[in-house]
């Protein structure tokens, strides 16, 4: 026999709102149940073409950021965590982005804020240039290329780069991905006109002094 399941306004809950109580009595009662195969599939196509309102999503976020606020997992969790989103577990296993995706994700990447203290030597370098009155802007996001760490009018990007993290060969540090990632960076930059300045991290713990110079400078 084939169920017929409701939707829209056909549906008996149609319009009515559960109170937290019955809410909180769903939810134990879920406690443990998995769901099958066609539940999974037919919860995906009722979600299908689903729009939801700015205020909507604002909520969804909010709800889940307070259900996840000062919650502490257990290793167990997190390696459960981990397994379900490696590999074949992840949603997106074996699947390709297309272009236009791929360039729509590197535009909102460009336009996300992040904190302006990120590490000691970007911060050493801002207190020079702020002691020296260069006036300039920090994280500001140049579309399509990247976000350099510090911007001085009209076209000077500083790049502040971590020994380990961008793979620093003096340092005894290898990363060879990051290192041409850089040199691309770069050679888009400097076709747009920009003049492009990277800083080591090493220069600024082991030469002050020339750091400071060629800050200075500009």
């Amino acid at each position: 026999m084939t169920r017929i399941y409701k939707t829209g306004k056909d549906h008996h809950q149609y319009g009515k709102h559960l109170s937290m109580e019955t809410k909180e009595k769903i939810r134990k009662g879920n406690l443990g149940n998995k769901l099958t195969d066609e539940q999974k599939k037919r919860h995906s196509e009722s979600l299908k073409g689903r729009k939801f309102s700015n205020e909507h999503k604002k909520n969804l976020s909010n709800s889940l950021k307070d259900k996840n606020k000062g919650k502490k997992r257990t290793k167990e969790q997190r390696k459960i965590m981990s397994e379900i989103n490696t590999g074949k577990g992840n949603p997106f296993y074996g699947k390709k982005h297309t272009e236009e995706t791929k360039q729509k994700l590197r535009d909102a990447r460009l336009s996300q804020k992040f904190d302006k203290n990120t590490t000691k030597p970007e911060r050493f370098i801002r207190s020079i240039l702020t002691l020296n009155g260069v006036k300039y802007e920090v994280n500001k996001p140049i579309t399509g290329i990247a976000e350099p760490d510090i911007f001085i009018k009209p076209n000077i990007c500083i790049f502040v780069d971590g020994c380990y993290w961008h793979g620093c060969i003096k340092c005894g540090y290898n990363n060879k991905e990051k290192n041409l990632k850089d040199k691309n960076v770069d050679k888009k930059l400097r076709l747009k006109n920009y003049k492009v300045i990277r800083i080591w991290e090493h220069d600024i713990y082991r030469n002050i002094n020339k750091c400071v110079k060629n800050l200075i400078g500009l």
